[in-house]
């Protein structure tokens, strides 16, 4: 909120907080990636920018290490945060697609 719109955290947060605990139950002080990821069997495939100021690609490794499933990371070179896809669409569908077809989800 603070870097995209200049807006101060507060109240956004509390309002987020409650509006997803009032939608769909969930407690957003509760929500932990790396724990679901340690639990999960389901295959996860992790896609990644590089240059992702946001959320730091270590994140995204940390979970790819943790998770028991069968995994796949990709970090495309240059993409910014949820900019995979736009950066490098070629490679994104290859490994997408041999994601789902290894896994037979596709």
């Amino acid at each position: 909120m603070r870097e995209d719109f200049h807006l101060p955290s507060i109240p956004f947060i509390w309002l987020a907080r409650f509006f997803a605990k009032l939608l769909t139950g969930a407690n957003l002080k509760e929500v932990s990636p790396i724990k679901s990821v340690r639990e999960s069997s389901v295959p996860v495939m992790f896609a990644h920018g590089a240059e992702d100021h946001y959320v730091p690609t270590y994140m995204s490794e940390k979970m790819y290490r943790e998770n028991n499933s069968k995994n796949h990371l990709l970090v495309v070179p240059g993409a910014a945060h949820a900019a995979s896809l736009p950066t490098d669409p070629i490679t994104y569908e290859k490994e997408v697609e041999s994601f789902l077809r290894k896994h037979k989800l596709l």
